[in-house]
């Protein structure tokens, strides 16, 4: 109850402060194809830097994405799923694509997207260059989608589903009896 309420208190500032389109349409033309290209940009900075990533670092994976799987391993994994897969995209692109440049740096908002989009890739907790540059690169698009937009919903899309997808296939795992 207490994640719903959180959301739901992100979701009512972000309105009455404007950070969020305070219309009641969420999505515009041609968000469909921003949303479907930034997940493809997103897929293909994840893909390439996990190669990278091992071939640099001998890691399979983050040290962030490895803390979640083990979460998900001995956690409830239904709300992890709702934690990753809407929760967390929400107050994220709230809060790194819509507080820090549009409240923080108002005036001087390309700045405020620069910071937030860098806090948001050292908030992801990066261990190496490679780490640092999946997380950066992800912030690379979804802040390219808010600034562009000038709006949060399509970041929020792409970010919802890059992490629910994910989530999602957790959430199977267990069914089809496959071990992580």
């Amino acid at each position: 109850m207490l994640i719903f309420l959180t959301l739901l208190a992100f979701v009512v500032a972000a309105k009455k402060t404007g950070i969020l389109s305070p219309s009641g349409k969420i999505f515009q033309k041609g968000d469909g194809k921003r949303i479907a290209l930034g997940l493809l940009g997103m897929l293909l900075i994840s893909v390439l830097g996990t190669v990278l990533l091992r071939w640099l670092h001998g890691e399979v994976t983050t040290a962030n994405q490895a803390s979640l799987m083990e979460e998900f391993r001995r956690g409830d994994v239904i709300l992890l799923s709702i934690m990753l897969g809407v929760l967390a995209p929400i107050a994220e692109e709230v809060i790194f694509r819509g507080i820090i440049p549009l409240k923080i740096f108002k005036g001087y908002e390309s700045w405020g997207y620069i910071i937030g989009g860098l806090l948001f890739a050292i908030f992801h907790g990066p261990t190496n260059i490679m780490s640092f540059v999946i997380y950066g690169g992800a912030s690379v698009i979804l802040t390219l989608l808010a600034y562009r937009t000038r709006r949060l919903e399509v970041s929020i899309a792409v970010h919802m589903l890059n992490n629910g997808l994910p989530a999602i296939l957790m959430l199977l795992i267990p069914i089809f009896g496959v071990e992580v």
